[in-house]
Protein backbone atom coordinates (compact mmCIF):
# COMPACT_ATOMS: atom_id res chain seq x y z
CA UNK A 1 0.00 0.00 0.00
CA UNK A 2 2.80 2.43 0.87
CA UNK A 3 4.51 1.50 -2.39
CA UNK A 4 1.38 2.36 -4.41
CA UNK A 5 1.04 5.65 -2.54
CA UNK A 6 4.66 6.51 -3.41
CA UNK A 7 4.07 5.68 -7.07
CA UNK A 8 0.91 7.84 -7.18
CA UNK A 9 2.68 10.72 -5.46
CA UNK A 10 5.64 10.34 -7.83
CA UNK A 11 3.33 10.57 -10.84
CA UNK A 12 1.58 13.58 -9.34
CA UNK A 13 4.92 15.26 -8.67
CA UNK A 14 5.99 14.61 -12.28
CA UNK A 15 2.82 16.29 -13.55
CA UNK A 16 3.35 19.15 -11.09
CA UNK A 17 6.95 19.67 -12.25
CA UNK A 18 5.79 19.62 -15.89
CA UNK A 19 3.10 22.23 -15.11
CA UNK A 20 5.71 24.43 -13.41
CA UNK A 21 7.86 24.21 -16.56
CA UNK A 22 4.85 24.83 -18.83
CA UNK A 23 3.82 28.04 -17.06
CA UNK A 24 7.28 29.49 -17.71
CA UNK A 25 6.96 28.75 -21.44
CA UNK A 26 3.62 30.39 -22.15
CA UNK A 27 3.63 32.82 -25.06
CA UNK A 28 1.76 35.33 -22.88
CA UNK A 29 2.99 36.23 -19.43
CA UNK A 30 0.14 35.91 -16.91
CA UNK A 31 -0.90 39.06 -15.06
CA UNK A 32 0.47 39.71 -11.56
CA UNK A 33 -2.66 38.41 -9.79
CA UNK A 34 -2.45 35.24 -11.86
CA UNK A 35 1.18 34.81 -10.88
CA UNK A 36 0.32 35.33 -7.22
CA UNK A 37 -2.38 32.66 -7.40
CA UNK A 38 0.14 30.25 -8.93
CA UNK A 39 2.78 31.22 -6.38
CA UNK A 40 0.45 30.50 -3.46
CA UNK A 41 -0.34 27.01 -4.71
CA UNK A 42 3.27 26.30 -5.67
CA UNK A 43 4.58 27.39 -2.26
CA UNK A 44 1.97 25.31 -0.42
CA UNK A 45 2.77 22.29 -2.59
CA UNK A 46 6.52 22.53 -2.12
CA UNK A 47 6.89 24.01 1.38
CA UNK A 48 3.63 23.39 3.23
CA UNK A 49 1.98 25.91 5.55
CA UNK A 50 3.27 29.47 5.68
CA UNK A 51 5.13 30.01 8.94
CA UNK A 52 6.59 33.48 8.43
CA UNK A 53 5.12 36.62 9.96
CA UNK A 54 2.93 38.68 7.63
CA UNK A 55 5.04 41.40 5.96
CA UNK A 56 4.12 45.03 6.51
CA UNK A 57 2.62 47.40 3.97
CA UNK A 58 6.05 48.75 3.07
CA UNK A 59 6.83 45.54 1.17
CA UNK A 60 3.78 45.03 -1.06
CA UNK A 61 5.34 42.27 -3.17
CA UNK A 62 6.23 40.14 -0.14
CA UNK A 63 2.86 40.87 1.45
CA UNK A 64 0.99 39.77 -1.70
CA UNK A 65 2.96 36.54 -1.87
CA UNK A 66 2.36 35.90 1.83
CA UNK A 67 -1.41 36.47 1.47
CA UNK A 68 -1.81 34.21 -1.56
CA UNK A 69 0.23 31.48 0.12
CA UNK A 70 -1.64 31.88 3.42
CA UNK A 71 -4.98 31.28 1.63
CA UNK A 72 -3.94 27.65 1.27
CA UNK A 73 -2.98 27.09 4.92
CA UNK A 74 -3.89 23.57 6.03
CA UNK A 75 -4.11 22.25 2.48
CA UNK A 76 -2.08 19.12 1.84
CA UNK A 77 0.84 19.20 -0.57
CA UNK A 78 -0.81 16.72 -2.95
CA UNK A 79 -4.03 18.74 -3.06
CA UNK A 80 -2.08 21.96 -3.73
CA UNK A 81 -0.18 20.19 -6.53
CA UNK A 82 -3.43 19.02 -8.12
CA UNK A 83 -4.92 22.53 -7.95
CA UNK A 84 -1.73 24.05 -9.39
CA UNK A 85 -1.79 21.59 -12.30
CA UNK A 86 -5.47 22.32 -12.91
CA UNK A 87 -4.88 26.08 -12.91
CA UNK A 88 -1.95 25.82 -15.34
CA UNK A 89 -4.08 23.66 -17.65
CA UNK A 90 -6.83 26.29 -17.53
CA UNK A 91 -4.32 28.99 -18.47
CA UNK A 92 -3.03 26.90 -21.37
CA UNK A 93 -6.59 26.21 -22.52
CA UNK A 94 -7.52 29.88 -22.30
CA UNK A 95 -4.53 30.87 -24.42
CA UNK A 96 -5.26 28.16 -26.98
CA UNK A 97 -8.94 29.14 -27.14
CA UNK A 98 -8.21 32.81 -27.59
CA UNK A 99 -5.53 32.13 -30.20
CA UNK A 100 -7.92 30.01 -32.24
CA UNK A 101 -10.55 32.77 -32.08
CA UNK A 102 -8.06 35.35 -33.41
CA UNK A 103 -8.28 37.76 -30.47
CA UNK A 104 -5.34 39.87 -29.34
CA UNK A 105 -3.08 39.26 -26.34
CA UNK A 106 -4.98 41.73 -24.14
CA UNK A 107 -7.94 39.38 -24.35
CA UNK A 108 -5.76 36.53 -23.13
CA UNK A 109 -4.78 38.43 -20.00
CA UNK A 110 -8.36 39.34 -19.14
CA UNK A 111 -9.44 35.73 -19.75
CA UNK A 112 -6.63 34.46 -17.52
CA UNK A 113 -7.65 36.90 -14.82
CA UNK A 114 -11.21 35.59 -14.91
CA UNK A 115 -9.92 32.01 -14.62
CA UNK A 116 -7.89 32.90 -11.53
CA UNK A 117 -10.67 34.98 -9.98
CA UNK A 118 -12.93 31.91 -10.08
CA UNK A 119 -10.23 29.80 -8.43
CA UNK A 120 -9.38 32.07 -5.50
CA UNK A 121 -12.94 32.84 -4.43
Amino acid sequence: EAFQHNIKFGLLFSRFAAAARDIKCLSVMPANLDLLALYGLYAQATKGDQAAKKPGWTNLKARGKWEYWHKHRGKGKAEAMREYIELVEEFKGAIKSIRSSGKKKGSVLSRLYRVVAKKVQ
